[in-house]
């Protein structure tokens, strides 16, 4: 068996709680998980509310992780989008995924990684939409070779994550305020196909409004 640590941040743009875009204090924040794989949510490559960064670049070069960027939003020659980050180097394709006509595109990463399937996603803020994106990324996970992790901020609480445990999915049972300032936890790591997640845990940190959620994982 392979002992993994993963995680899921949403570094929010590397907007800290102060309103300073600082990714040196993002890429910290990752580097003190410890974590070989993770997902990242709401990253800038070239947009000027930034300063014009590619941010997946930076993070990679701070973290020595190599990241695969997927933009979902497009904006003049600058992007916004999720990656998913590992100490490897590895294979990915994005999927995108079921939106209505006036929301911001979402999409998720599907990569092979270390020898586990990983699914990478930021899901919508509308609960109609999020039912049908959760159906989406369990007929996902139920094609993929396992072992089977899913990482992502998915917007809704556990409970309402019945369609990824149909799908053999599960987490450790603990709960955790992910997002800053409330008691929700919104942000997720469910293993399947043979990958149990151990223990859940969260990183402290005014690097973003979301904490990082950090798993060891048994394969």
């Amino acid at each position: 068996m392979t002992e993994l640590r993963v995680a899921t941040y949403n570094v929010r743009h590397c907007e800290g709680l102060d309103g300073v875009v600082d990714p040196v204090r993002t890429a910290s924040t990752i580097r003190a998980t410890g974590a070989t794989i993770v997902a990242l949510q709401e990253l800038d490559r070239y947009l000027k509310r930034t300063g014009s960064v590619d941010q997946p670049a930076v993070l990679s070069e701070l973290t020595g992780l190599k990241v695969t960027f997927c933009p979902s939003l497009l904006r003049g020659q600058g992007a916004y989008g999720i990656a998913l980050a590992a100490a490897s180097a590895f294979e990915s394709r994005f999927e995108p995924l079921h939106v209505l006509a006036d929301e911001e595109p979402r999409g998720a990463i599907v990569g092979r990684v270390q020898g586990v399937s990983v699914i990478a996603t930021h899901l919508s803020r509308r609960s109609a939409t999020r039912a049908t994106q959760l159906e989406q990324l369990a007929g996902i996970a139920r094609d993929l070779e396992g072992p089977v992790l899913l990482l992502g901020d998915l917007n809704e609480t556990s409970r309402r994550l019945r369609p990824l445990s149909v799908a053999g999915l599960a987490s450790d049972g603990r709960k955790h305020a992910t997002l800053i300032g409330h008691r929700r936890q919104i942000d997720h790591i469910l293993g399947g196909k043979g990958a149990v997640v151990k223990r859940t845990w969260t990183l402290e940190s005014r690097a973003s409004d979301h904490r990082a959620l950090v798993a060891d994982v048994i394969c």
